[in-house]
């Protein structure tokens, strides 16, 4: 079973940071962006948004903003879009959960921007 600590592992080995980071009150730009990252995939995965909120500190309502930023930004850089992508299968390749369809449409996006 995929647990939030898994991605947020896998997350942190995509982007070069720790989890430590990621959990922080950090506004780096390199940690902001793997802390969006961290909680597309963790919604991918079936965790909820309360749940995915709570486990990086942050408020539930920033998570409908971090969803929405990383399809834009996903659209307009490469590498940013790459990582997303990588973050994803390895989810993927550990165990598929009932998405929303919201995150399923952004996922389908980016496969098919690579």
């Amino acid at each position: 079973m995929i647990t939030l600590e898994m991605i947020l592992d896998w997350v942190a080995v995509v982007f070069e940071t720790t989890e430590k980071e990621l959990k922080s009150r950090s506004q780096k730009r390199s940690i902001v962006e793997a802390r969006r990252v961290y909680c597309v995939a963790a919604i991918y995965a079936g965790f909820g948004i309360s749940e995915v909120a709570k486990s990086v500190n942050r408020h539930h309502a920033l998570m409908y903003n971090t969803i929405e930023y990383c399809i834009y930004q996903a659209l307009a850089d490469k590498e940013y879009r790459k990582k997303i992508s990588k973050v994803i299968q390895t989810t993927n390749q550990h165990e598929k959960k009932k998405n929303s369809e919201r995150i399923g449409i952004f996922c389908c996006a980016i496969n098919a921007m690579l």
